[in-house]
Formats: C-alpha cells, structure tokens, sequence
C-alpha cells in the first residue's frame, strides 16, 4: 500500500542516523592497536581508523572506556 515506501523510507533514514554509532570489528581492532601505542591521541587514532571523524573517535573511548 501507500504507507509502505514511506515507512522504508524512514527505516532507512534511521539506520543512516545511527552507522557513525557502529562500529566494525576491523575499527574496533585498530582502535584498541592505536590506542595501546599512542594513548588518547585521537587525532592519530582518527587517521588510522580513517572511516570516523575525531569526535566519533572520541565519543567512542569515552563509551567504550566509560572515563
């Protein structure tokens, strides 16, 4: 019916909102490689996971790392 492609529309606004919040095993891996030999040196954790921005790096330790 007509509801229908509205509905996935929206369904697939909601999963673009929240991808910068996941995270693939393969960032977490070089996330936590980064961060073992740099400490919160975001900026070089930002450019070695390449697929997230300083601020999601960011938020992710402090998530992940609850400090």
């Amino acid at each position: 019916p007509m509801g229908s492609p509205s509905a996935s529309s929206s369904a697939a606004l909601d999963a673009k909102r929240r991808k910068p919040d996941m995270w693939t095993n393969e960032e977490r891996w070089i996330f936590v490689e980064t961060f073992l030999q740099n400490g919160r040196d975001f900026k070089t954790i930002t450019d070695k996971v390449k697929t997230k921005n300083k601020e999601q790096v960011r938020q992710y330790y402090y998530r992940a790392l609850g400090e």
